[in-house]
């Protein structure tokens, strides 16, 4: 299976359910996703309510530019998991990387100076290597930080024979404590994958040319180009547009000091201060 097959597969993989979650009354990202089809999806889309606007990253879209499936290491992955017993997903994806040491794989370590000694478990004497070596593995949730990707990630990130592994989980639940899927395994050239992942942003205009940019997920945005404003300032003086507003026809004529951001929050749209055309947002 290629990469885009994976990546379905898990964001449509049913997680169950839990009475004391709200996915009885708002339905579950499984359940949600069943009927989608995530390749004709737009990568990135607004969010606009009455005072604000926020954008969202299409997890899929993200997901695919970033990630080789690697198959090779998910048949190890599996391998590994036949050894384990009563343990839990995060615990499993930061001590499969001991188990690929011990099978003799080149794993990203370093040598510990002290001599500490671990329990050794007779039914994986692989642990025994953990007094030895502490290995460069990074697990994390997105939800950690910041994030607009439209589903939370949870992952575990290591150096293997030279590559890049990125164990991956999908939250398909409705509370982000549970509802993760099994872990799959990629391959990625971004070390900095998940960190600020979809913090940084553009909005720009296609017919003025204005254009704003965000590092911090959609807080703050900055004049990058053909403007002199900060979005906020326009923030407090935003004006929701009549359901029967046209945008004004292109033209050289553009307000240099606008006072008021146009927007309409029923199709999701924000419209240039300067020139009153739709804004377009991409992520960086």
């Amino acid at each position: 299976m290629d990469t885009k097959e994976i990546l379905i597969g898990m964001l449509k993989e049913n997680t169950g359910e839990h009475f004391l979650d709200s996915g009885g009354a708002y339905g579950r990202h499984w359940q949600q996703n069943q009927d989608r089809d995530f390749e004709k999806e737009e990568e990135v889309v607004l969010d606009v309510w009455n005072s604000w606007f926020a954008y969202s990253v299409n997890v899929f879209h993200f997901l695919s530019r970033k990630l080789s499936y690697r198959e090779d290491v998910q048949e190890l992955f599996e391998e590994f998991l036949k050894e384990r017993e009563d343990t839990y997903w995060l615990e499993d994806m930061e001590e499969f990387p001991l188990w690929l040491m011990w099978k003799g794989h080149k794993v990203g370590c370093r040598i510990l100076t002290c001599k500490t000694k671990f329990p050794i478990n007779q039914s994986s004497p692989w642990l025994e290597i953990r007094s030895g070596y502490t290995l460069d593995v990074t697990t994390d949730n997105t939800y950690n930080g910041e994030s607009n990707l439209s589903q939370v990630l949870q992952y575990a990130t290591f150096e293997l024979d030279d590559s890049l592994i990125v164990l991956l989980q999908v939250h398909n639940g409705c509370d982000v404590r549970g509802g993760y899927t099994a872990p799959k395994a990629f391959e990625s050239s971004d070390g900095d994958i998940f960190w600020d992942s979809s913090a940084s942003a553009t909005l720009y205009c296609q017919s003025c040319h204005a254009e704003w940019r965000t590092d911090d997920g959609g807080y703050s945005w900055y004049p990058e180009h053909n403007t002199n404003i900060m979005l906020e300032d326009r923030l407090t003086s935003v004006t929701i547009v009549p359901d029967d507003y046209k945008c004004p026809p292109p033209s050289k004529h553009r307000v240099t000091n606008p006072t008021s951001l146009p927007i309409y929050p029923p199709d999701n749209k924000v419209f240039c201060p300067h020139c009153g055309q739709p804004l377009v947002v991409g992520v960086l």
